[in-house]
């Protein structure tokens, strides 16, 4: 869900109902240039936060922490 909402809030169903669920897969196929739009948030959404360098980032700051507490080096 949090995922979904950096993307576009729009995409977060109200339920997870079948009838929910085809509207969403409605909402695609009637409007073709918001999904084309959305290919490209997507992607940039996960180059930006979830790319092999933000990760080594994090996990790195983590391990950090982790030996050394909050204390800045």
């Amino acid at each position: 869900k949090e995922i979904l909402a950096l993307v576009d809030k729009n995409l977060i169903l109200q339920g997870t109902s079948p009838e929910y669920l085809a509207k969403g897969m409605e909402h695609f196929l009637d409007n073709p240039e918001y999904y084309s739009q959305l290919k490209s948030k997507c992607r940039e959404t996960a180059e930006r936060n979830f790319s092999w360098e933000k990760v080594v980032d994090q996990t790195e700051e983590e391990f950090i922490k982790s030996v050394f507490g909050n204390t800045p080096l």
